[in-house]
């Protein structure tokens, strides 16, 4: 038993003592959940995911996006294979890569709950050489009736099937949540540590006769002939931050009734108007150090300059980051049926950058002649830039942004919604950039059906990032003025929920479009369209069910923007419910197959030094269908599944690939279970 399995054990029996020893809790309320909107402040109801269909889906990014480029392993490095879904200018290059797997700020589900509540989730998988395990525990309870607290603990260990890969993830989330009628607070701490041994890619062919610890890769490590195979190249992410959000009612405008035990007398109150007054502070701090330790002999496969060590480099890019934001609200209802608002808001940030790269001193001011005399392989003439041999990289840069925003919305008799919001950046780094966005929904009955329709539309003139026009590191070097980038989104969206079903179309305008070369971020200065159609239905036949999304989206310039036309993904099961008379219990399982596909297109190759994609254009993938079969089953609190992954790896084909020079694993059998107490 290996030291995770010990955990999650010894924290099950804690967990099963301390729910089956709260005797006097009301039991009357289960659980519920809630998100805080865009800015931090309003809560939005959240669904909590314990249910059944498709649990099997133990991959969080699949789960959110379907289709994906990565590298291969549970935990690595990805970047959506749907464009929409696709952050244009994001203020730490590194970090969309990894966003799934942190817990940060914006991204805690509040809970309230009059009993305590726990979960336990974990994952096993493969043999002991190349073993995933994931292990997830969650615990929240009410204090008072208005005051919650709770913590979400994630351990990730994957050993990974080729050589020289392996990942640790290690998040800590701490959160807190006070409703009250005037005063409610909203709180989160986060703790993230992330490691990942870097192999470059596999240099072979795939081989049906090839083991995939088996293959040549483009970076080697401490050992080669047997386990464990330590990357000399390697990954590690430090990310820490804390949020505060407050919001205070000011005062209450007009009358309620007084009788609060008669429903109808509830529903009859008067007009009234709130003024609130809220304040958000963020802090944090997030660092990337890559390393490659290998003394050096040949040239890198994959890096051409080494600008401050031809022998080992060791980069770090740091940042510390600090928003403050004060903004007022205004809150009109009227008997219910009518609400409407407006806000608007002032906020500073600062960020501090910090680049080091570790510098062979020996090497500084030599002249290329020296460099060459001293030099037997004759590398480092390739490494001078502007005629300089070597560069002292030890910068630091701050920050800062003064914006406001503001907007209006409306709810009308329930079935009928706007909302407009706008953005100015008025001091600072960012100043000019604007952002305008609006959207109506609607809801209306057709043939006794509710349907939903939604409308967005939304105009973004955006100043890159400070890190897409300066970098530096031992192998990437840039220092440019890149345009603003223009994009004008509008998008729509049909939904019958009591049909299972949703449409959805998305178009995009852009301009000054930024693309990653496998040397330096570049604008391209003409339009570019982008198109996309989604549709998402369940069909339900006696207790066979079938879900089904499929995405086909189109880019006018594939040599810029290439992506996969059709992305699909089917789940088809057999659900059904065992009753058992003579304990009066249930089980319910299911049996089902998943499929993921998307089409051929023009892959992304991966970058461990910045943990970027970027489109080289030379190579296809896709086109290939990953098949997983799966059984799900749930007794009381405890549901379970066991499930093989790939299952048609061993096929007719085996060059599937998820980005270039990462194939995906080979079919893999897993299991997991996750236990809910609440009592």
């Amino acid at each position: 038993m290996n030291k995770y399995s010990f955990i999650f054990i010894l924290v099950c029996l804690l967990l099963a003592q301390l729910a089956n020893s709260q005797t006097n809790t009301d039991t009357s309320v289960v659980i519920y959940g809630w998100e805080l909107d865009e800015n931090l402040i309003t809560p939005q109801r959240a669904n909590l995911d314990t249910d059944l269909v498709r649990f099997q889906q133990d991959n969080a990014v699949i789960k959110k996006y379907s289709s994906v480029s990565s590298l291969n392993d549970l935990g690595s490095a990805y970047l959506p294979n749907n464009f929409f879904d696709r952050d244009l200018n994001n203020d730490l290059l590194f970090l969309p890569s990894y966003n799934c797997y942190f817990d940060t700020y914006n991204n805690t589900t509040y809970k309230n709950t009059r009993k305590p509540y726990s979960n336990l989730y974990y994952i096993n998988s493969g043999q002991k050489s190349q073993k995933l395990e994931i292990f997830n525990v969650s615990f929240t309870q009410n204090a008072t009736k208005k005051l919650n607290i709770g913590f979400d603990l994630k351990i990730l260990s994957n050993k990974g099937q080729y050589r020289y890969t392996s990942i640790k993830n290690k998040c800590f989330k701490l959160y807190s949540s006070y409703s009250g009628n005037r005063y409610n607070f909203h709180t989160s701490f986060d703790i993230n540590r992330y490691y990942s041994g870097e192999n470059g890619g596999i240099c072979d062919t795939l081989d049906s006769e090839i083991k995939p610890i088996d293959y040549t890769t483009n970076f080697s490590g401490i050992t080669s002939t047997a386990p464990p195979y330590t990357a000399y190249v390697s990954n590690k992410i430090r990310y820490i931050d804390g949020m505060i959000s407050q919001r205070v009612k000011l005062f209450t405008i007009g009358n309620k009734n007084s009788d609060s035990t008669n429903f109808d007398s509830l529903n009859a109150k008067k007009t009234i108007a709130e003024p609130f007054i809220s304040h958000v502070i963020i802090m944090r701090r997030t660092s990337k150090v890559f390393e490659e330790n290998e003394d050096n002999t040949t040239i890198s496969p994959i890096f051409h300059n080494y600008y401050s060590n031809p022998l080992l480099t060791y980069d770090s890019i740091a940042d510390f980051y600090l928003l403050n934001r004060l903004q007022l609200d205004f809150e009109t209802k009227i008997k219910n049926k009518i609400i409407a608002g407006i806000f608007a808001n002032i906020n500073y940030d600062f960020q501090k950058l910090s680049y080091y790269s570790l510098l062979d001193s020996s090497l500084l001011n030599k002249t290329e002649n020296q460099l060459n005399s001293i030099d037997s392989s004759n590398r480092y003439t390739l490494y001078l830039k502007d005629s300089v041999p070597f560069v002292d990289i030890n910068k630091n840069i701050n920050i800062s942004n003064v914006y406001v925003s503001g907007g209006i919305y409306g709810k009308f008799w329930g079935n009928f919604q706007t909302n407009f919001s706008a953005k100015l950046y008025l001091l600072g780094y960012k100043a000019g950039e604007t952002q305008l966005n609006g959207n109506i929904i609607t809801q209306i009955k057709i043939l006794k059906n509710p349907y939903l329709f939604k409308i967005q539309g939304t105009f973004e003139n955006l100043v890159p990032s400070y890190q897409l026009n300066n970098y530096y590191s031992n192998n990437y070097i840039w220092e440019q003025d890149l345009n603003s980038i223009k994009r004008i989104r509008l998008s729509s969206k049909i939904a019958a929920p009591s049909n299972k079903f949703e449409l959805l179309g998305d178009y995009s305008l852009l301009r000054n479009y930024i693309y990653i070369t496998d040397s330096i971020p570049l604008s391209y200065g003409q339009n570019i369209n982008i198109f996309a159609i989604g549709i998402e239905k369940e069909f339900v036949f006696w207790k066979f069910h079938s879900y089904n999304k499929f995405l086909y989206q189109v880019s006018e310039n594939r040599s810029i923007l290439d992506v996969p036309e059709v992305i699909f993904y089917n789940s088809t099961y057999f659900d059904n419910t065992w009753l058992f008379k003579l304990t009066n219990g249930k089980l319910r399982t299911m049996l089902g197959v998943d499929v993921h596909y998307n089409s051929s297109f023009n892959g992304y190759q991966y970058n461990p030094a910045t943990s970027m994609f970027y489109q080289v254009g030379t190579q296809k993938i896709g086109n290939y269908p990953f098949i997983d079969i799966w059984f799900n089953m749930n007794l009381k609190k405890v549901l379970f599944f066991v499930k093989m992954e790939h299952f048609n790896s061993d096929w007719n084909r085996i060059d599937y690939y998820n980005s270039i020079s990462y194939p995906a694993n080979p079919k893999t059998l897993k299991f997991g279970l996750s236990w809910t107490f609440s009592n």
